[in-house]
C-alpha cells in the first residue's frame, strides 16, 4: 500500500494548474491597473467596472471618519462574503428601524456597484416609491462606502439578522435578502399593507403563492425553482463523465472475477463514496471563491470562458478521440491505476483493510481524473453564486447534485451486483458523451455570459438544454447515419 502512494502525485501539468494562473493573473491585473488610470477630479476608479466614475455626494449625516470615503478613497469590500449570499426573505421580531404610520414610509435598500441583482432591483424600488408619493427609499452603496458599509452592521444588527449580502431590502418590519423575481410584487404587497391599502390576509394569500412546503424544512421559495432544475440537469448529464464511467467499470470488471457480490458491493460503495466525498469538496471550495470575489463583471466573464475551452475540448474529442488537449486520464496513469485496483481485490485483506485500502485509491484517482470532470462543477457553482443560493436552499441544492451525480454511478453499481456481468465502456460511448456534455457546457457558457435572465425561469433553463438536446441529435445523425450513407468520414472514429 505505501508503494501505492507514488501513485497519487499529482500531475505537473494540468489544466487545473494553468486555471488557477489565469485566475491569479486576472487578480494580478485587476490590482495592478488601478495604479496607471488617472481619474478626472470629481471622480475615482471602481475596480469592479475598471471606469472613472463620479463620486456620489456625501449624506449630511456622515461622520467625519468616514470623510476619506466621501473623498472617493476606493476600500475593500465590506466583507468578502459580503456580496455573496442568502434567498430569501423574513421578519424581525426586533422594533421597526423604519417609520411605517400611514402617512410615511422608509423603504432601506442596500446595494453595491457592480452587483447584477441590484441593478436589476433598484429600478423596481424607484418605481414603487414613485407610485406611493408616501413611500421614501433610502438606498446606501456599501461596497465603497464605508460610512454606509457601517450603516449596513448596524441595521442588520438591531433587526437580529445575519446578514451578509446585497442587495439587502428593508419595509417596516420585513427584510429580503438577495434578489429573486417575485421580490418586487412581495414588496410591493407588503409596502400597499403597512399603508393600510391590504389586509394581512391578503398578504398571506400572496406568500403561500410564492411558497411551497416541504416537510421537516419548511416553506421554500419557488423562485429557486428554476435553480433546482438547472441543478438536476447538470448533476445528471455530470453523472455520465466518461472518465468517471470509466474507472467505475474497470473497477466492477476486476471486481466482477471475484464472483463476490459482497465484495463488488463494499468496494464499489466505499469507491464511489469516497470519490463523491472528494468532488463534492471541489465543489464547495469553488463556491467558496467565487463568494469571495463577488458579483463582479469579469469572473461571469472567465467562468463562461472556462466553460467555453472545456465544451470545445470535448467537442474536438468526440470527433477526435484524444487528439491534441483532451480532458481524458492520461495513459500513463492507467497502468498504474490497474494494479492498484487488483491489488485490493487480491490480497487478503480483512473488510476493515480492503474498505480502507479502497479508500486510498480513490483520493488519489479523484485527484487524477480533477482535470477531466472540473467542468460542470465549475460551471454549477458560479451559477449557484451568483443566484445568491445559501442557506437550506444551498443545502438542498447542493444534496440533488451529490445524489444525482451518485445515483447514475450506483445504478450501474447495482446492476453489476445483480447481474454479475460486466458492462463494456467502448471508446464509442466516450465520444458521444463527450458530445453531449460538450454541447450542454456550450449551451450554459452562452446562458452565463450572454443570457443569465434565462437561468432564473423555467422556459430559459428549459430552453437553454433543449437547444442542447437538439443540436446533439442533428450532429450525431448527420455524423453517424447521413455521411456515412454517402461514403463521407469525418473524425479519427474508426
Amino acid at each position: 500500500m505505501i508503494r501505492g502512494l507514488t501513485f497519487f502525485i499529482y500531475p505537473k501539468k494540468t489544466v487545473l494548474t494553468g486555471l488557477a494562473v489565469v485566475i491569479a493573473l486576472l487578480f494580478g491585473i485587476v490590482s495592478q491597473t488601478q495604479a496607471f488610470i488617472d481619474c478626472a477630479p470629481g471622480q475615482r476608479l471602481n475596480p469592479v467596472t475598471m471606469r472613472c466614475e463620479v463620486t456620489p455626494d456625501c449624506p449630511d449625516d456622515v461622520e467625519v471618519s468616514a470623510d476619506a470615503a466621501c473623498r472617493g478613497v476606493t476600500g475593500s469590500p465590506l466583507v468578502p462574503s459580503l456580496t455573496t449570499d442568502s434567498f430569501g426573505w423574513g421578519s424581525s421580531d426586533s422594533p421597526a428601524l423604519t417609520s411605517s404610520s400611514k402617512a410615511s414610509l422608509e423603504i432601506l435598500y442596500f446595494w453595491g456597484i457592480g452587483c447584477p441583482f441590484c441593478e436589476r432591483l433598484k429600478p423596481q424600488l424607484e418605481q414603487l416609491a414613485a407610485d406611493y408619493p408616501e413611500v421614501h427609499l433610502r438606498d446606501y452603496e456599501v461596497y465603497y462606502d464605508r460610512a454606509n458599509q457601517q450603516r449596513f452592521l448596524e441595521t442588520t444588527s438591531k433587526y437580529g439578522i445575519d446578514a451578509h449580502s446585497v442587495p439587502l431590502t428593508f419595509i417596516g418590519e420585513r427584510y429580503w435578502i438577495g434578489y429573486r423575481e417575485h421580490f418586487p410584487d412581495e414588496m410591493r404587497g407588503e409596502t400597499a399593507k403597512l399603508l393600510g391599502l391590504h389586509s394581512d390576509e391578503h398578504m398571506a394569500t400572496v406568500f403561500e403563492a410564492d411558497t411551497i412546503s416541504i416537510p421537516l424544512l419548511g416553506n421554500i421559495n419557488i423562485g429557486t425553482m428554476p435553480l433546482f432544475l438547472t441543478t438536476a440537469l447538470i448533476a445528471f448529464v455530470d453523472g455520465f463523465n466518461p472518465c468517471s464511467l470509466w474507472l467505475l467499470t474497470i473497477l466492477l470488471g476486476i471486481l466482477l472475477h471475484t464472483r463476490s457480490r459482497r465484495k463488488i458491493i463494499i468496494v464499489g460503495l466505499a469507491f464511489l463514496l469516497t470519490t463523491a466525498t472528494g468532488y463534492g469538496a471541489f465543489m464547495l471550495g469553488l463556491l467558496n471563491v467565487f463568494l469571495y470575489v463577488g458579483y463582479v463583471d469579469w469572473i461571469k466573464i472567465v467562468v463562461g470562458l472556462l466553460a467555453l475551452t472545456f465544451a470545445l475540448v470535448n467537442i474536438k474529442d468526440y470527433f477526435w478521440f484524444q487528439q491534441g488537449l483532451s480532458f481524458t486520464i492520461s495513459d500513463k496513469h492507467k497502468p498504474g491505476i490497474f494494479k492498484r485496483m487488483r491489488n485490493i481485490i487480491h490480497q487478503d485483506m480483512s473488510t476493515l483493510a480492503m474498505v480502507g485500502a479502497t479508500v486510498i485509491m480513490a483520493l488519489g484517482v479523484t485527484l487524477v481524473e480533477l482535470p477531466c470532470t472540473a467542468g460542470f462543477p465549475v460551471i454549477w457553482t458560479n451559477i449557484a453564486a451568483q443566484q445568491g443560493a445559501s442557506g437550506i436552499e444551498f443545502a438542498l441544492l447542493f444534496l440533488t447534485y451529490i445524489a444525482i451525480y451518485l445515483g447514475v454511478e450506483i445504478a450501474i453499481l447495482a446492476t453489476a451486483v445483480i447481474t454479475l456481468k460486466k458492462n463494456v465502456f467502448e471508446e464509442k460511448h466516450g465520444r458521444i458523451l463527450k458530445l453531449i456534455s460538450g454541447v450542454i457546457m456550450l449551451a450554459l457558457a452562452y446562458g452565463i455570459v450572454f443570457a443569465y435572465d434565462a437561468l432564473n425561469s423555467f422556459a430559459g433553463v428549459i430552453s437553454l438544454f433543449g437547444t442542447a438536446a437538439a443540436i446533439i441529435a442533428l450532429v450525431l445523425i448527420v455524423h453517424r447515419i447521413i455521411l456515412p450513407h454517402f461514403g463521407i468520414s469525418f473524425g479519427s472514429e474508426k
